[in-house]
């Protein structure tokens, strides 16, 4: 299903099934926090439809690159290698 990136959307990783987004966004400080995204499926409609967790995870990053390494630290078993 196509997910349509936020507004502050900089970079995005994805889970090997393709069905967890992890995304990183720009704060309006300057500094950066990624949010985690699911691809859902509602039976009564049968839809697929994204949702993502209500709150950022609750670390602020200086670069993307911090914030792809801690993604990679937490989440790696669900990444490509690459």
């Amino acid at each position: 299903m196509k997910r349509v990136p936020h507004e502050n959307e900089v970079d995005k990783l994805e889970s090997v099934d393709r069905k967890t987004i992890y995304s990183i966004r720009k704060r309006f400080d300057g500094n950066y926090e990624f949010y985690v995204e699911y691809l859902n499926f509602d039976n009564e409609s049968e839809a697929y439809y994204w949702s993502q967790d209500m709150l950022p995870r609750p670390s602020i990053f200086g670069s993307v690159i911090d914030a792809k390494a801690e993604i990679y630290a937490q989440f790696s078993q669900f990444l490509n290698s690459n």
